[in-house]
């Protein structure tokens, strides 16, 4: 009775098997799909997956090594340069030696020298005993130069390269001595020209020239507490360019001028003019020994103005702002002294008048 069920459910099974096997082999075919082919393509996806990202390591790699040569060739590029700048700065260095040693040559000194004060014998020594001897130094130490140009380009020269070797070269006494004299002849030369012009622009002044002003100040507008104009006040430089023009271009002039005025009266046109010009032309020669002279006399004048306007003189406030302010501006102080003499009538009586009234009253006494 078992074995008919037994062999049914065999049956069944095998159907069941046989109908699974149909449908998926219809299945296949119906999308024309081979199993076998599926693998392979799925294997070869993956193995052009590898190949792309090996390529783009690949490609990453060079495009660094390129970045790196490209900042090597940018280095090298800057040492290039670098050293072009070196060349040309070597070849100018030496142009210049060259210009050098052709203007030592045309005076006379062998090449780049550096020219110390010494003794006749003592060069005739040294010549007969090394004519042609050569001392190298690292430093310049220069007490006499045969002439400006030469010298400029020789301190050039060793600014630029400290450690160049110099060649000493000893001159004598006599030929320094000779360019000191040919000097002070020139200074000499250029105060007596300076002089000489200040006295043609003198004459020019007296003669020549008419004074163009404005008019007289009140008297009810005078001040008694300070100058009736300021140094640097430039409200009236229309009407006032002649005394502007004077200060800044002949001062002595326009100073000798204000100095002689009849309210003044502290020196005459002529010694004034020549005090003054002197002692600023000698300045050169005399190491400034001369100016402080020069502001003492300029200073003395201002109080005389001063006293003669019945303006406060003589403190020690007073002296010390009028010294500043020739020492800072002293066409300032020149056209501002003009002004006063020029444009303010003083309502004391003139220092000549009053020095021959009170001589007059001396002779009468005496009498």
């Amino acid at each position: 009775m078992q074995m008919p069920h037994v062999l049914t459910v065999i049956f069944l099974l095998s159907t069941l098997i046989g109908s699974t096997a149909s449908v998926s082999s219809y299945s296949a075919k119906a999308l024309n799909i081979n199993p076998t082919d599926s693998l392979l393509e799925v294997s070869g996806e993956e193995g052009d997956g590898e190949q792309h990202r090996a390529l783009i390591a690949k490609l990453q790699s060079q495009e660094r090594v390129a970045a790196q040569e490209k900042n090597a060739l940018e280095v090298q590029q800057r040492v290039l340069v670098a050293v072009e700048q070196g060349q040309q700065l070597l070849e100018e260095r030496t142009k210049a030696l060259e210009e050098s040693e052709d203007a030592m040559d045309a005076t006379g000194l062998p090449g780049r020298v550096v020219v110390e004060k010494g003794t006749m014998e003592s060069d005739r020594s040294e010549k007969l005993a090394a004519p042609n001897e050569v001392i190298p130094q690292h430093r310049m130490m220069m007490h006499y130069a045969p002439s400006e140009p030469i010298l400029a380009r020789m301190i050039h020269a060793i600014r630029a390269d400290p450690k160049t070797p110099v060649t000493t070269v000893k001159v004598t006494e006599q030929q320094y001595w000779d360019d000191q004299n040919k000097k002070f002849v020139d200074n000499v030369i250029a105060i007596v020209a300076y002089m000489v012009t200040m006295f043609l622009v003198g004459i020019f002044y007296l003669q020549c020239m008419n004074k163009m002003l404005g008019p007289k100040v009140p008297d009810q507008q005078v001040r008694t507490d300070e100058f009736q104009y300021g140094a640097f006040e430039c409200g009236d430089c229309g009407a006032d360019w002649q005394i502007c023009l004077c200060a800044w271009c002949c001062e002595w002039v326009r100073w000798a001028d204000t100095a002689s005025h009849p309210h003044v009266d502290f020196l005459a046109f002529w010694p004034g003019l020549f005090i003054t010009a002197l002692l600023s032309a000698t300045a050169t020669i005399t190491f400034g020994a001369t100016v402080p002279i020069l502001l003492l006399v300029v200073v003395l004048s201002r109080q005389r103005i001063r006293a003669a306007y019945g303006l406060p003189s003589g403190t020690f406030s007073v002296l010390a702002g009028d010294c500043c302010l020739w020492i800072c501006c002293p066409c300032c102080a020149i056209a501002q002294e003009a002004r006063q003499v020029e444009y303010v009538d003083s309502r004391l009586e003139p220092y000549y008048e009053n020095a021959q009234h009170d001589m007059g009253k001396t002779y009468a006494s005496m009498a």
